[in-house]
């Protein structure tokens, strides 16, 4: 053993010297790193190493600070490399199994979210900083957002040659998006707000309180409340909930249609009241269906729906309103989904005004509103077009098909309609931005848990010209002839003293007067929220303290509404 060891020392040493190499051995200087390129236009094409000499830190740290050091808006087409990472990597001819996914820009050009590498060199989701507040519950990966929806497509194969897949234009405004959070953040209003144009597409969808899809998931975890799709900070735009009185919209045309359009209206009838009930006035003989729909009465189209039945009723709301039991109306940013049934009479009752077993979402809401003026329901959509990640005004494949009908209710009743909601609007008592008149419904439903207040409305351009159909190729020229679609929905009326919808006129003003560009704060408005209400403000920094207080909260079911009967008697809604 001995002279074993004493010949490896020997033979160590022959070779050092024959190396010309001491004994004492150091360690070589930093190496050169070979990047694989996955974004410049202008470097070699993928699979040509390049020699770099940052490491991958250093490369993650640089493209953060040039995304975020410029300006966020950006209405050219932007270099990739300024945006994207690059891969560490050995040399190779074989392409890569599956590409990064590519970028989500705005309707203005704005980049939202991309790809870059963590420091442990995985690839990141990133989001603008700007906006990874106001967008975060409806675009991350978390929230089961466009990212998640957007995937497959994000991943397909760029018009360059790169590992970065194509990326996706979608038809949301980020700086009205953007102005409208604020606003709900300004004056502590948890709900949402949903702002669509004619064509269908999206301008704006926006939930508070949501969080920062940039640090959430690394600096506070993943609370198993934001995979529930009930989640206090998951996207309420598109959950559903009883809607209140906006859905007399439907019942005032099924009303005219079937030629039910007078009626006696005792204001207390089978333990169902209007929301004036003990104001006087009533028995009201006689009364017509304009007026109430106008006075929002509740009794008036519980009588309707008793006498037309429940067959009639699921047969006219499919056919006119695409208004289905649990069936899914498919859109590009998931879909649709609506609830109505009905266990015995006094659910066919109270179905009449938006309660028992009836839930929808504000998006749904936004394209009712529009049938309900233009006569058709188009599918809403977010997808503008797929682009090139070089450049995202090279387009390698049209988006979603504008103004595609869902449904649509015979036009000799849209006057009427048109009529009724532009009473509503103006018994609403708002100051309309110039060019523009409004139509809308309000509604107060009930859901279990305390009211959620709506507005459905419509701020129709004094210039439409939604009957020609225009296709945009952007929207840059929108405003000169387009009308808007605005829902809003409040679901902490107790944190402003409201009772009714037709309390929040001041908010949904300063809400018009965002999407039309008129935004003007004088700080005249008044904001009577609670300091509990800003309390939920601070949910954008610490999400856990918000999901902890309505642990309990999200338990609770709606039990006593959904088995509600005749001998209810709370049904104060407009």
């Amino acid at each position: 053993m001995r002279f074993g060891k004493c010949l490896f020392v020997l033979s160590l040493s022959v070779l050092l010297s024959a190396c010309g190499t001491s004994s004492e051995v150091s360690l070589p200087e930093e190496k050169s790193v070979e990047i694989l390129d996955v974004s410049d236009i202008n470097t070699p094409k993928s699979g040509t190493a390049i020699q770099e000499t940052e490491t991958t830190e250093n490369i993650y740290q640089r493209s953060f600070e040039e995304v975020f050091g410029t300006s966020t808006q950006e209405t050219e087409s932007t270099d990739i490399s300024d945006t994207m990472p690059t891969e560490t990597t050995e040399e190779t001819t074989e392409p890569p199994q599956k590409n990064y996914r590519g970028c989500i820009y705005d309707a203005n050009g704005i980049k939202l979210t991309y790809t870059d590498l963590s420091e442990t060199g995985n690839p990141k989701r990133m989001f603008n900083d700007d906006f990874s507040v106001c967008l975060s519950n409806v675009l991350s990966d978390d929230s089961k957002g466009l990212d998640n929806v957007y995937d497959e497509i994000m991943r397909e194969d760029n018009n360059v040659d790169c590992t970065t897949g194509r990326s996706v234009q979608v038809t949301y405004d980020a700086l009205v998006q953007r102005a409208l959070y604020s606003y709900m953040s300004e004056i502590g209003m948890k709900g949402s707000i949903v702002v669509m144009r004619t064509d269908g597409s999206l301008m704006a969808e926006v939930s508070y309180p949501s969080y920062d899809a940039n640090r959430y998931s690394y600096e506070y975890g993943y609370p198993s409340t934001l995979s529930n799709t009930d989640s206090p900070l998951m996207n309420k735009a598109e959950q559903t909930a009883s809607p209140g009185s906006c859905f007399k919209m439907m019942s005032e045309v099924i009303a005219d249609k079937n030629g039910i359009t007078v009626l006696d209206d005792e204001g207390e009838w089978m333990g169902i009241h209007n929301w004036d009930w003990n104001k006087g006035g009533y028995p009201k003989e006689e009364r017509p269906l304009a007026d109430a729909f106008r006075k929002s009465s509740n009794v008036f189209f519980a009588k309707v729906f008793q006498q037309l039945g429940e067959e009639k009723i699921l047969e006219e709301l499919s056919e006119m309103f695409c208004f289905k039991n649990d069936e899914l109306i498919p859109c590009d940013f998931g879909g649709m989904r609506n609830t109505v049934y009905m266990e015995n009479e006094g659910d066919l009752r109270r179905t009449g005004f938006g309660q028992a077993n009836v839930r929808t979402s504000p998006v749904f809401l936004a394209a009712l509103t529009r049938e309900a003026i233009f006569g058709q329901m188009v599918k809403p959509f977010t997808l503008k077009a797929q682009v090139n990640s070089k450049d995202y005004t090279d387009i390698i494949e049209e988006g979603s098909q504008p103004y595609e009908v869902l449904a649509e209710y015979p036009q000799k009743y849209n006057a009427h309609l048109l009529e009724g909601m532009k009473g509503v609007a103006t018994d609403f008592g708002v100051t309309v931005p110039d060019g523009y008149t409004l139509y809308c419904k309000t509604g107060t439903a009930e859901v279990g848990k305390g009211d959620f207040l709506y507005v459905s409305g419509c701020l129709l351009n004094d210039n439409d010209n939604t009957d020609e159909s225009p296709i945009y190729d952007d929207y840059s020229n929108y405003a000169e002839n387009g009308s808007y679609i605005i829902i809003t929905q409040l679901q902490n009326p107790d944190a402003f003293g409201f009772s009714f919808a037709s309390d929040t006129g001041y908010i949904y003003r300063r809400i018009m007067s965002i999407v039309t560009g008129t935004y003007d704060y004088d700080g005249e408005d008044p904001c009577p929220y609670t300091d509990e209400t800003e309390e939920e403000t601070e949910v954008t920094q610490d999400p856990y303290e918000e999901d902890r207080q309505n642990e309990d909260e999200s338990e609770e079911t709606t039990e006593e509404q959904e088995n509600s009967d005749e001998d209810s008697e709370n049904d104060n809604d407009e």
